[in-house]
């Protein structure tokens, strides 16, 4: 019993010491890996205290980054700020710029049109004082003239009214004291409307016009009146048709040649007119027109033709 007993103990015994040197070496083995674990640990949390090193240096440098950026954005956003107001400005005055083209390339249009009216005016003055010119030309060329026939005109007036002298002393010679004309008046007409002229070459007709004013009772009634238009020479004018006649001039007979001759019914007064259409045209000179009665001369004057 006792062998028995104690084998059974010797075996659980080494059962036990069997049991110890495996658990042993199992406590080696996981004590081997966990010091094997743990340098590793210790080694990997040494590299991540380096990292954590270099990471906390890495943040300071970034905090320093950023702070400076930081104030850097702010210079900045104030710089934007002014650059913006700078930019706003820019554009401003770029508007303007273009506003200011516009209008001066409508100025510089403007400009050209005026410009090329002006032009336009120009030529149109240098062509009108070239004109002018040539009219001051012939106005002065036809001052001279006219200072000439001035001239020639104050002589031929200085003559009409000589011959004027001598024919009213005819006159007074011819006529009867209380029968005769007065307002004695002659005028050169030319074409239809009446109009007066001084140039033989244009006159068409001769109007005679004088009043007979306190005819005495005796020298009233039906009378034939002759108007009698001569030349300077005396010769009367040409005529197709000439109507001859007689007239008893304080107490002689004249032999007239009239270009007109018509029946009045002479008054105590009245105006009386001539109208004599010449059937050829008279050259320049002196004219005189008298109007005869079978008794006497009535009136005559004077007239120039040029």
């Amino acid at each position: 019993m006792d062998q028995k007993r104690f084998g059974l103990l010797a075996g659980l015994l080494l059962l036990a010491l069997i049991g110890a040197i495996i658990w042993g070496l199992r406590q080696k083995s996981q004590l081997a890996a966990v010091s094997a674990e743990r340098a590793a640990i210790d080694q990997e949390l040494g590299q991540m205290t380096l990292m954590r090193d270099g990471l906390a240096n890495q943040v300071d440098s970034l905090s320093a980054a950023y702070e400076r950026a930081a104030q850097d954005n702010e210079a900045l956003a104030g710089s934007l700020v002014d650059t913006q107001e700078q930019l706003e400005a820019a554009r401003r005055s770029l508007a303007q710029v273009r506003a200011d083209k516009e209008e001066t390339v409508r100025s510089a249009y403007n400009i050209r049109v005026q410009i090329d009216d002006l032009l336009r005016v120009r030529a149109q003055l240098e062509d009108q004082i070239t004109d002018i010119q040539a009219e001051n030309d012939s106005l002065r060329r036809r001052n001279v003239a006219l200072r000439n026939e001035l001239s020639g005109t104050r002589n031929d007036r200085d003559a009409l009214a000589r011959l004027n002298e001598s024919m009213q002393r005819e006159i007074e010679a011819l006529t009867l004291d209380n029968f005769k004309a007065t307002a004695f008046q002659v005028e050169a007409q030319r074409g239809n409307n009446d109009r007066l002229t001084s140039r033989g070459r244009r006159t068409r007709r001769i109007k005679v016009e004088f009043d007979l004013a306190d005819v005495p009772a005796e020298y009233q009634g039906v009378r034939t009146l002759y108007l009698v238009i001569t030349d300077g020479a005396g010769t009367p004018i040409p005529t197709e048709s000439p109507i001859t006649a007689t007239a008893t001039v304080n107490g002689a007979t004249m032999n007239l040649r009239a270009q007109e001759a018509r029946d009045y019914n002479i008054e105590s007064s009245q105006r009386i007119t001539f109208t004599h259409e010449l059937d050829s045209r008279l050259d320049a000179g002196y004219y005189r027109a008298q109007v005869f009665t079978d008794i006497g001369l009535l009136g005559a004057s004077s007239f120039h033709l040029d």
